[in-house]
């Protein structure tokens, strides 16, 4: 790596004359046509959107108060002019939005925008990991390239990678100050950031070190995504149960002492049967270690994750939730699901369970599993694409239940997030669409620093290289640690 950096500089000189290219290359472009505003629609647009966000969010002043909220949308509003585009005026949006340090707002183009992106698809033909805020390389879809997994990015259309990553980070949506989310859902939306922020292209010039520590430069042509190919797995491992490729229990190879419970997502098909079976299975064989793989689990419906816990949980546990006690705004531009709305109305008649505090508080109680409970010893990985109901279900075991917690702190709050039911905002003149949480779901936990996700009893950052030959370099390191005691 340090040889690497050595020869860095030397290519970041090569950057202006691969402006030029990128320059020549759009010339020849087929773009979608710009849609562009006037600065009194850009100006509505901006304001309403400032006034609904602030009005329903449940804690928009957490992590940034009143007026410096204020101040910072006046600030970007100043940007605003005759002539901004669609995309333009997302970026500011979204680098507003961030301040709040919600990662559930989310601002996203319009339908029509995104239906015009995929009927001629040019993104960016590659996928990359980043890695101590640098770019390397983890496929590319152009078969005809040069560019080779491992290698090094240090610029794209004469951008510099540290160019593209701050750009990147400042319009990434994090829960409160967690420092592993703006990477890790930054690697995994690359080719989607990089639309938002630079555009569409017929072809990319993209730079990196090479294996002889030479720079090296090729054109790959944008395109949609191919069909993925399959993985490499360990064969060895033996596949216990499997719940519609999103939740998988099995084996590690040459292990029979301990299983691993890999959890995409908390939204597959047939849960309840999943953890039945599991858990059983756990019984009968006698397997007291149990690993729950919840990285790159974004969330889900909160009953699937509760469920999970019922057979890990010590005791029974409340599902605590609540929000300011006041009525949404009636604004025709603000829209909810029919499902959610009959949900909210549902939560309006439980009690209130503190009439002392300005906020409606709501509990959900849930009672411990007494058959098949798991009472061995639980490790639970997660990173940074950890968010949401998996950062929830990892901060209950690890704070309530005695599990460990290993590999990266998470993207979601070890305190809590807002969540539950959402709201959708559509501006009236851009199109952009704004989600917008209802809730606020308190794990009831005080960590150490208030902001941060949950952190890792033992920290096991990512070994590329293994990464690309398809090994899991971090469980592997889990393995070879519960191996050793």
């Amino acid at each position: 790596m340090r040889v690497l950096s050595m020869f860095a500089e030397r290519g970041r000189g090569l950057l202006s004359l691969l402006a030029f290219c990128a320059y020549c290359l759009s010339l020849s472009a087929q773009e979608i046509p710009v849609q562009e505003y006037t600065i009194r629609e850009l100006q509505e647009d901006w304001d309403e959107m400032v006034e609904l966000v602030l009005a329903v969010h449940p804690r928009a002043t957490a992590f940034t108060d009143s007026a410096a909220l204020y101040q910072e949308a006046n600030r970007y509003r100043e940007m605003l002019h005759d002539g901004l585009s669609t995309e333009q005026f997302h970026v500011l949006v979204r680098q507003w939005i961030r301040q709040i340090g919600c990662g559930h707002t989310v601002a996203r183009p319009g339908l029509d925008w995104y239906a015009a992106q995929k009927a001629d698809s040019k993104l960016l033909p590659m996928e990359v990991y980043i890695q101590q805020d640098r770019i390397y390389i983890k496929s590319v879809y152009d078969t005809d390239s040069i560019l080779v997994p491992g290698m090094e990015v240090i610029g794209i259309n004469g951008h510099a990678a540290e160019e593209i990553l701050s750009a990147m980070y400042a319009i990434h949506p994090r829960d409160g100050y967690s420092a592993s989310a703006a990477a890790a859902v930054s690697e995994r939306l690359f080719r989607t950031y990089y639309l938002f922020l630079y555009g569409r292209s017929d072809e990319y010039m993209v730079t990196c070190i090479g294996k002889t520590s030479m720079t090296v430069s090729s054109s790959l042509k944008g395109g949609d995504k191919p069909e993925e190919a399959v993985q490499p797995t360990d064969s060895l491992a033996k596949v216990i149960l499997d719940a519609d490729g999103i939740a998988t229990l099995y084996l590690p190879a040459e292990r029979t002492d301990i299983a691993v419970m890999d959890i995409d997502a908390f939204g597959f098909k047939h849960w309840k049967r999943f953890y039945r079976s599991s858990f059983s299975y756990l019984e009968e064989q006698q397997i007291n270690k149990l690993v729950i793989d919840l990285r790159n689990n974004g969330g889900g419906y909160f009953p699937n994750g509760n469920y999970l816990l019922r057979y890990l949980m010590p005791e029974d546990f409340d599902f605590t939730f609540s929000r300011p006690d006041r009525k949404l705004p009636g604004h025709p531009d603000l829209t909810m699901k029919f499902s959610s709305r009959m949900t909210m109305r549902l939560f309006g008649l439980m009690p209130d369970h503190d009439k002392t505090d300005p906020w409606r508080d709501h509990r959900i109680g849930y009672s411990v599993k007494k058959k098949d409970h798991f009472d061995g010893q639980v490790w639970v990985l997660t990173n940074g694409n950890s968010f949401s109901l998996s950062s929830y279900v990892a901060s209950e075991l690890q704070h309530k239940a005695g599990a460990r917690t290993a590999g990266e702190e998470t993207g979601g709050a070890d305190i809590g997030s807002n969540a539950v039911l959402m709201t959708d905002l559509t501006l009236p003149h851009t199109g952009i669409r704004i989600a917008i949480p209802v809730y606020f779901l308190e794990h009831q936990v005080m960590p150490d620093e208030t902001g941060r996700g949950v952190m890792p009893d033992l920290l096991l950052s990512r070994d590329i290289r293994k990464e690309i030959d398809g090994n899991d370099s971090v469980l592997e390191g889990l393995l070879i640690r519960l191996q050793e005691k």
